[in-house]
């Protein structure tokens, strides 16, 4: 084989070396770049020396000497690379310190993975289950009823989602694998937050359905118990606040406070219904508090269709637990210039419009302490036709905080 041909397959088989080393990527890029112009050069030349055979040819020792300082330079270049490239050794304390950042990131994973899956999903399941015993107790046939079921159960399915991507990266973070494709811990809690808070908002939005009316006189145990479960997932985030790592947790303080009602609190509730006295005809509701001393103490309207149940009687500024029974009188405004203060019969008229003999509903005691904290006592109203003092009944339900 003639010379320059030979010398423009070897140009050839070196440049395509190079194409090579550049496709396999970045690790080799100087190396591809430099066989890649070399094999060009050397195919060039042997061109160029094919059309002009007057040139004298190189000798061998050239070529070689060529090669070798090619190669002894990119030794050179490829030895400092890589000492550059290669880890500083760590010394004692950054190993150490290594470790510790090591073992604070694995423990906030698992109190994190502790938090989702023995309090957040259970609390979620439970809440769950409460709305939809909740939704069973509102009237059939309402339109208004079918599209809040709905609207529930939407906003529970994007819980539904937002909780498993939580669970899947907590269990993600404390598998076997390099640090940089886990989620940061700082990130992590933050997305346990940004959870917690919906299910929160959420439980708002339960507490609101549980004040219609329907749905308080079922008195639904699996509303109590949602309500325990959430009190146990309070008491987990109120201690983690406090953890290494978790201070994002205290954004949430307005949805931590325990909900139960302070053992030192008013409780105002209703003794019974009746006349005030065998000499007097007015009918009215008989309260008591079995608490601390309370203030402005308010039986609120009850409405009955049309008809609108007011309590009247003195305000009652002080009510303490030695003081007794007070007496609030009622008035039904049964229509415009139609007052009444016979509430069996507004009742049962009210009851025959929704054709209904054994509907009851509930009515409000509104009431605050010598602190200014506010509460609300709920309680039925009902027809009792035993009571011939007036022939209603009414009931304590339970007490809220506001």
């Amino acid at each position: 084989m003639p010379f320059n041909e030979a010398l423009f397959w070897v140009g050839l088989t070196v440049a395509g070396t190079g194409g090579y080393f550049w496709v396999e990527g970045e690790k080799r890029r100087i190396l591809s770049i430099v066989l890649t112009v070399f094999g060009c050069i050397v195919m060039a030349y042997s061109v160029y020396i094919h059309d002009h055979p007057e040139i004298p040819r190189p000798r061998g020792w050239v070529s070689l000497l060529l090669i070798t300082w090619v190669a002894l330079v990119w030794s050179a270049f490829d030895r400092r690379r890589r000492s550059h490239s290669q880890p500083k050794p760590q010394s004692e304390s950054d190993i150490i310190e290594e470790g510790r950042q090591r073992s604070r990131r694995h423990q906030i994973r698992t109190h994190v993975q502790n938090i989702v899956q023995n309090h957040l999903m259970q609390s979620h399941d439970a809440m769950e289950t409460a709305v939809r015993a909740a939704v069973g107790k509102l009237p059939t046939g309402d339109r208004l009823s079918g599209e809040l079921a709905r609207a529930y159960e939407y906003l529970l399915e994007d819980f539904r989602h937002e909780r498993a991507d939580l669970n899947v990266a907590a269990n993600r973070s404390l598998q076997d694998a390099p640090e940089e494709d886990k989620l940061s811990v700082d990130m992590l809690v933050d997305k346990l937050v940004n959870a917690v808070s919906i299910h929160f908002r959420l439980w708002r939005a339960l507490e609101g359905l549980t004040l219609v009316p329907d749905v308080l006189l079922a008195r639904l145990p699996e509303l109590a118990r949602a309500r325990d479960v959430r009190e146990q997932l309070k008491s987990e985030l109120r201690t983690s606040a406090h953890a290494d790592g978790f201070g994002a947790i205290r954004h949430l303080s307005e949805h931590l406070r325990p909900s139960g009602i302070p053992p030192t609190a008013p409780r105002i509730v209703p003794v019974r219904y009746g006349r005030m006295s065998r000499q007097r005809a007015e009918e009215g509701l008989f309260l008591a508090n079995l608490g601390d001393p309370a203030r402005s103490v308010v039986a609120q309207q009850v409405r009955l269709g049309k008809q609108i149940v007011t309590f009247d009687g003195p305000e009652i500024a002080q009510l303490r637990r030695e003081d007794g029974e007070r007496f609030v009188d009622v008035t039904i405004e049964r229509a415009p210039n139609d007052i009444s203060i016979d509430l069996s019969e507004s009742f049962r008229d009210w009851q025959q419009e929704l054709g209904d003999l054994t509907r009851e509903t509930v009515g409000v005691i509104t009431y605050m302490d010598f602190e200014g904290r506010r509460y609300e006592t709920y309680y039925r109203i009902g027809i009792d036709v035993q009571n011939r003092d007036g022939g209603m009944v009414v009931e304590f339900i339970e007490q809220r905080q506001l």
